[in-house]
């Protein structure tokens, strides 16, 4: 006999005390694993209390999809997150960007899980400045989950995200976010919902080395997240990044190496309950500054 559990990102596995215990800690902390929740999949992101609303972030085509507007060359970005309890946690995405005489295009695709539980989610973008100070975001997302077990009927779903980007002043952004803002249900007999989340946040450039970010969060299933972040940069190539999000309590840091047309981060973040996740985030732009 296995045991599904889609409230818990689909986790499937035999019963037993230890998976007992696990399914007790799950529930704990099940805002981390709602189904087909946005996956987080930047180091610099991570490191920073997974705000998602970074203005230089190659992987936005997959989170703050408004400010892709800031992009002016193809870019490649890759990321591989391994997620704590299990590697049936761990996420890859890729992500490819291209500015368009108007406006900037992008695809991506993640993968969370593995053969025995699985979600995907593709995406296509198209972000556009309206004015100076304004930047608009729109993506289309197909959705897809599967399982090895014969019992699991695959759910696929089609759902959108929106998204605003505004600078009011120099050294200031406010973005906002709505992931599936329908609430798409799906049609399988559990009725398993792909969640609503909107997100609200903000970056300030407090001097050239220092950078503060914050977040909220909305999950339409679960308490609202407050996320917080800093990023130190020194010797012009190198980043220090601190984090915090309160729902549920996880602390984050990381570290970023930026070249002429590359960069890589990586990232931990420390769960109370569930321990280390770690991520490795990479890109690549073609053409010279």
């Amino acid at each position: 006999m296995r045991l599904v559990f889609n409230n818990a990102r689909g986790i499937i596995m035999k019963p037993s005390i230890s998976g007992l215990i696990l399914i007790v800690v799950l529930f704990r902390a099940a805002p981390l694993f709602a189904q087909f929740d946005s996956h987080v999949v930047s180091g610099a992101s991570a490191a920073m209390g997974d705000v998602t609303v970074i203005a230089d972030e190659p992987l936005a085509a997959t989170m703050g999809i408004a400010s892709l507007v800031s992009h002016e060359k193809t870019s490649v970005a890759a990321s591989f997150t391994h997620g704590f309890v299990s590697d049936g946690l761990d996420v890859a995405a890729l992500a490819i960007i291209h500015p368009l005489p108007f406006g900037t295009a992008a695809v991506a695709v993640d993968r969370f899980g593995d053969k025995m539980y699985n979600e995907m989610c593709a995406s296509m973008t198209y972000a556009i400045p309206l004015g100076d100070n304004v930047g608009f975001g729109a993506a289309f997302h197909y959705l897809h989950s599967g399982t090895s077990d014969p019992l699991y009927e695959p759910l696929s779903r089609m759902t959108f995200s929106l998204a605003l980007r505004y600078l009011p002043v120099e050294d200031v952004s406010i973005s906002f976010r709505a992931y599936n803002p329908i609430a798409v249900l799906s049609s399988t007999p559990n009725d398993v919902r792909v969640p609503a989340i909107f997100s609200l946040g903000a970056t300030y450039q407090f001097l050239d080395e220092l950078l503060g970010v914050a977040e909220i969060e909305k999950n339409l299933i679960y308490p609202v997240n407050f996320k917080f972040g800093l990023e130190y940069r020194f010797l012009v190539s190198y980043a220090f990044r601190l984090g915090l999000e309160t729902a549920p309590l996880v602390y984050s840091f990381g570290f970023g190496i930026k070249g002429s047309q590359w960069g890589v981060d990586i990232a931990a973040q420390m769960h109370n309950y569930l321990g280390m996740t770690s991520v490795l985030s990479l890109y690549y732009s073609f053409g010279n500054d």
